[in-house]
């Protein structure tokens, strides 16, 4: 990837709120040498092109990098944000010259655990001088193999001695219960209560995946422990109980068939919004959903997918079945992605009609947050220039031109023309002087329309007044010389 292309898509997607998003590519650790490596150095991405520079930490300031990382937001993130996150924690990196390089360490791995690499964070954890806060290593790495079904590893480990704590008494409970050796599981659970280590939640799921409760209690998926016991009991979850989940168990739902067909479509939905869950794996499972026995769509999402999956139905009625799905995701940077990497496949198959012409603004915005240019392209070039969305489509195709899409000069020409003709509200004025700004910044030459309007443009308004020159302005001088038109 050229340094042009990754710098502008950055700028692309932060103003849009969107990510051009492909699938993961998290994968085996990279280190720095054979001795034992400076942790700094390790790394969890497979392209080099996805990492940042490994300079990236050595000179900051460790108490401002500190205060950063503790407070730093880790759920709920937009596409944007999920990126620049797993790039700074997963990237290898040079150490920074501080004596808290190894405080800083430890909350970068605690970072990854939270934005739901919990692989990454356990391959990490063993060799960190400083455990991070609310992480027991040992605890981790068989916490991750009882979310990932490796029940019979999980329990082993849990057998070896000077395994002592709360986790590991409720461990040996599940492991039993696991095996279907009840009794001595509630045995297990009535010695940790003589010793003071209580939970009666645990209890009565043990209780459930022995006799069968009409009442069983609600299911729980706070970590691998309540997850197994869980789903051996069969526990049905609340509402909110998988969205609140811890990231990489919602994840590891999704990929459990021991879990019923709409509870893996809830969880692959909060994972694939988190971006831990390939497009691929999340259209898999409601095709799973749609094919059960008793399945009826509910939700819009459910209904487009349902049309699309069947033969025979009407293009236009898909159009319009994937235009509401993906109307129900706006508002919400993360899910609107999500929805759009997993219905991308059928606005691929959509022919243009008049119908998908007047939709044409929604799936160019549903293409570029699923990561497929091309694709926003091809509804661009197919679209009409209808007059009420004239300047948002402009728009759109001015961040394409960034993102270095092959366009027509016919379309580029129509670009500015739409942008600066359709610009009504002061809002739209500034937000095409902006790209037009960008355009400059990236190399692209800007025309003499273009430039004339940045030449009217204002100083943006700083602090509630408009101060000093117009960065327009300045812009335009630096456009014409590029243009060789100097003389303007």
């Amino acid at each position: 990837m050229s340094f042009r292309l990754a710098a502008s898509a950055f700028g692309v997607f932060a103003l849009c709120g969107v990510l051009l998003w492909g699938d993961r590519a998290i994968g085996q650790v990279q280190s720095g040498g054979l001795a034992e490596p400076d942790l700094w150095t390790v790394g969890f991405q497979v392209s080099e092109a996805d990492s940042l520079p490994r300079q990236s930490w050595a000179a900051a300031d460790t108490d401002d990098l500190l205060s950063l990382t503790r407070t730093a937001r880790t759920r709920r993130l937009s596409p944007v944000e999920q990126t620049l996150m797993r790039r700074l924690v997963l990237s290898a990196a040079s150490a920074p010259e501080s004596d808290k390089s190894d405080v800083l360490l430890a909350e970068r791995a605690r970072m990854m655990f939270q934005i739901g690499e919990a692989s990454a964070a356990a391959q990490l954890l063993p060799s960190l001088k400083i455990a991070p806060a609310g992480l027991n290593t040992d605890e981790v790495a068989v916490d991750l193999q009882l979310a990932i079904g490796q029940t019979e590893a999980a329990c082993l480990s849990g057998a070896g001695e000077g395994r002592e704590g709360d986790y590991w008494v409720k461990l040996r409970a599940v492991c039993f219960a696991l095996e279907e050796r009840f009794e001595e599981a509630e045995l297990a659970m009535e010695l940790a209560a003589s010793q003071g280590i209580t939970d009666g939640w645990l209890s009565n799921a043990i209780f459930a995946a022995s006799a069968g409760l009409k009442n069983k209690p609600a299911a729980r998926f706070d970590n691998g422990l309540s997850l197994a016991i869980s789903a051996k009991a069969g526990l049905a979850p609340s509402i909110s109980t998988i969205a609140n989940s811890r990231l990489d168990l919602a994840a590891a739902i999704a990929r459990q068939d021991t879990f019923s067909p709409a509870m893996r479509v809830q969880a692959a939905g909060v994972a694939a919004e988190a971006g831990l869950l390939a497009a691929s794996e999340h259209r898999a499972l409601y095709q799973a959903l749609i094919a059960s026995e008793g399945f009826s769509p509910r939700t819009p999402l459910e209904v487009a997918l349902h049309m699309t999956m069947k033969e025979g139905n009407d293009q236009d009625a898909k159009a319009r079945a994937l235009r509401a799905a993906l109307l129900t995701a706006r508002g919400n940077a993360a899910r609107f992605s999500a929805v759009s990497r997993l219905l991308l496949v059928d606005l691929k198959a959509l022919v243009p009609s008049v119908t998908t012409e007047r939709m044409a603004i929604d799936f160019i915005k549903a293409s570029l947050a699923a990561g497929a240019p091309d694709e926003a392209l091809r509804w661009v070039e197919g679209a009409p220039d209808a007059q009420n969305d004239m300047f948002e489509r402009s728009w759109i195709v001015g961040i394409l031109m960034l993102a270095e899409v092959d366009l027509s000069e016919e379309i580029a020409s129509r670009t500015v023309a739409g942008l600066i003709e359709a610009a009504k509200t002061e809002q739209q004025r500034e937000a095409a002087a902006r790209l037009f700004l960008l355009w400059e910044s990236v190399g692209i030459a800007l025309p003499a329309d273009a430039r004339g309007f940045l030449v009217k443009s204002r100083a943006p308004i700083n602090g509630g007044v408009r101060k000093g020159v117009s960065p327009y302005l300045l812009t335009s001088l630096q456009a014409a010389a590029h243009s060789k038109a100097g003389a303007e």
